[in-house]
């Protein structure tokens, strides 16, 4: 069983989940990410990533998924990439401070560009 898995099944779904409206849904959504940034340290730093987290996923639900289910493919492959980069890079390195991240960062960045050549050469290839 994974971490996400476990929040979702013994925090998130005993706490009302998405069933009992989007005020109670938006409050369980901070209760799992405040207690994963708890997880994943007792430190001040690690609890305000895991509300930054949380607060980010409330405004994709909240205000773009409408727009994003509807956008093209494109645009939703370049949204995923910011956000890959947004939270595995510029987070870690704002919040925590760490010169660990620092080279984190730089692996994000190289596995970036090696993402980027991969669909490059996937749009290339002719499916039969």
């Amino acid at each position: 069983m994974s971490l996400s898995y476990w929040f979702r099944d013994y925090v998130y779904i005993p706490l009302g989940g998405n069933r009992s409206g989007i005020k109670r849904q938006i409050i369980n959504i901070l209760i799992v990410w405040l207690l994963t940034g708890f997880w994943h340290g007792a430190s001040w730093n690690f609890v305000l990533w895991g509300l930054l987290y949380g607060i980010v996923l409330i405004i994709e639900k909240v205000f773009l998924l409408k727009y994003l289910e509807k956008a093209p493919a494109w645009i939703c492959h370049f949204y995923t990439m910011f956000m890959f980069c947004l939270h595995g890079c510029c987070l870690p390195l704002l919040i925590l401070h760490r010169r660990s991240n620092i080279y984190r960062c730089c692996l994000a960045a190289q596995a970036f560009s090696s993402i980027r050549l991969l669909c490059s050469s996937c749009a290339t290839m002719q499916l039969y």
